[in-house]
């Protein structure tokens, strides 16, 4: 397939665009991860954690146990 020089350019801007969204993407992982590593040397926590459905396990609420090993078990009446 033969391409006019127009087709040409077009083809060059679209791949310089791409190559430019990929860069700026790529940098602002580094940038992201390079905040997260200074944040966790001087022992800030990241906003996320802080939600109320990240607190961990069993803080205040009572969830089912472990079917057959976690309660249900009923202490033996001694009889007379």
């Amino acid at each position: 397939m033969w391409l006019t020089n127009e087709s040409r350019a077009e083809r060059k801007k679209t791949l310089e665009k791409g190559d430019a969204v990929a860069v700026k993407k790529r940098n602002d992982i580094i940038a992201e991860k390079a905040g997260a590593r200074q944040s966790k040397r001087l022992g800030i926590k990241d906003k996320w954690k802080e939600k109320d459905g990240n607190k961990g396990k069993s803080k205040g609420k009572k969830g089912k146990g472990r079917a057959g090993l976690e309660g249900g078990r009923k202490e033996k009446t001694k009889k007379a």
